[in-house]
């Protein structure tokens, strides 16, 4: 189902759900089917060409095969279905009504809420780089709903494709969450650094169709550098102080990527990186440069690779980490690109917050999925990442996507193995975790400048 929030293929009403509007009219369902598909086929897509539109028609029409199918399962055994949805992350397991987006989002604040409590980051700048946001008025308003308190919510509306085309329009689903006090300073400069980031991809010989996705959902921002530190009052209490620093405030660039897959340009894409970081550093008050998103790096089982050995390699292998043990039953995962990724990154002289070692996803193929050669087959990833130059400290790291508090998933639990992080789940609606860091910076050889 769409969980009840949105039309779904019928365009149906905002308090139902597919499997309701199947069930009450089935030939209606079917016939919103057709229509959801006919506008939004490959005839409508701009400058596809004959080749391009053949191959999208028949994903198009594999997929409302596939709908069709479900709709009629689904018609067969009701009662059936509505046991099976309570399984799903996304509907009440009492109620099989489903879960409102802000439950959704409210889990996903979790790591901001933990950053807070920890080492007394209560009252330090937040700058939250998100992929995939609320593109809607509605989405955006219950978003808006669940923010801790003091955050503020930033994704372009209005800025232009600019003479490259780069730039991220209305619907990139790119944004921030921020400290609602940077809100005055915040500054999108992404056109600013837009087209030398286009060239040097193309220098860099990056497909055509990787460059302008990435670019594209590229969004980069400056916000004004604010200290928070303790201060002796005349009585000898100790007490909070925020507030710029020296007469021209530093500043802080944070870019925020949602990358196409590079495969094996994984190098070229470590190298981007590292001029985005550069280049926005050269920007006027700016002391320091943090690159976050998704960087899509691909991490491919070896051929052949059982779904059983799959599962068995990711089980068996160091929690939070790629299986590297080869063995009867077990097999390592090729990590080529992050290691190509990684290498390039850290000989620009900047530090990645993740491991290359370490997956920030992880999930796994069920039998409601259309390819059913690969029921049971696991994906995992290093994709999520922080990159920042060697002279900013990380003081605090968190990975999020699992439930800390719960001592059935501590680290030390016997039955908790990489497996007990599959993604989505009832506390993490996402199938990326995100990773979280507290960053510190030497402001003292700034201000003198």
């Amino acid at each position: 189902g769409d969980g009840g929030d949105g039309g779904g293929a019928s365009g149906g009403e905002t308090e139902l759900n597919q499997w309701s509007l199947a069930r009450a009219d089935p030939d209606g369902f079917r016939g919103g089917m057709v229509s959801f598909f006919e506008a939004r086929g490959p005839e409508h897509e701009e400058d596809a060409d004959e080749k391009a539109v053949a191959l999208a028609r028949k994903r198009w029409t594999s997929l409302l095969l596939f709908d069709f199918m479900c709709s009629g399962a689904l018609c067969a055994a009701p009662e059936a279905f509505d046991k099976l949805a309570r399984c799903s992350h996304l509907i009440d397991p009492t109620t099989a009504a489903p879960l409102p987006l802000q439950h959704h989002f409210s889990n996903l604040m979790a790591p901001i809420r933990a950053m807070r409590g920890r080492q007394e980051l209560d009252s330090t700048p937040i700058v939250m780089g998100c992929q995939e946001m609320p593109v809607d008025a509605r989405g955006e308003a219950k978003l808006r709903e669940v923010l801790p308190e003091g955050l503020a919510y930033y994704r372009p509306t209005e800025r232009g494709k600019g003479e490259t085309g780069a730039s991220g329009g209305t619907d990139e689903g790119t944004g921030f969450i921020y400290s609602n006090f940077l809100a005055a300073s915040m500054k999108d400069v992404t056109d600013d650094l837009a087209p030398d980031l286009t060239q040097f991809l193309a220098d860099q010989g990056v497909k055509p169709v990787v460059a302008a996705t990435t670019l594209r959902k590229m969004l980069i921002v400056t916000v004004d550098l604010f200290y928070t530190g303790a201060a002796q009052s005349s009585g000898g209490e100790e007490t909070r102080v925020e507030g710029a620093v020296g007469a021209t405030t530093p500043k802080l660039a944070v870019a925020t990527l949602h990358c196409k897959c590079f495969y094996k340009q994984a190098a070229q894409q470590g190298a981007f990186v590292a001029r985005l970081i550069e280049q926005a550093s050269k920007l006027e008050g700016v002391v320091g440069t943090v690159v976050c998103g998704d960087m899509n790096l691909d991490s491919p089982w070896p051929d052949k690779t059982s779904a059983e050995v799959q599962q068995a390699s990711v089980g068996a292998a160091e929690f939070g980490c790629f299986p590297t043990a080869e063995g009867e039953g077990v097999t390592p995962i090729v990590n080529t690109n992050v290691t190509d990724f990684s290498t390039t990154v850290t000989k620009s002289g900047l530090q990645m917050v993740t491991p290359p070692t370490n997956f920030t996803t992880l999930k796994m193929r069920t039998k409601f999925q259309a390819q059913a050669g690969k029921i049971g087959a696991v994906a995992m990833g290093h994709k999520d990442q922080l990159v920042l130059p060697m002279d900013m400290h990380v003081t605090d790291v968190i990975v999020a996507g699992r439930d800390e508090a719960d001592p059935s998933l501590s680290p030390t639990a016997a039955n908790n193995t990489n497996m007990s992080l599959l993604q989505p789940s009832r506390m993490w609606p996402s199938d990326h975790f995100a990773v979280g860091a507290a960053v510190g910076i030497q402001l003292s050889k700034y201000v003198a400048k």
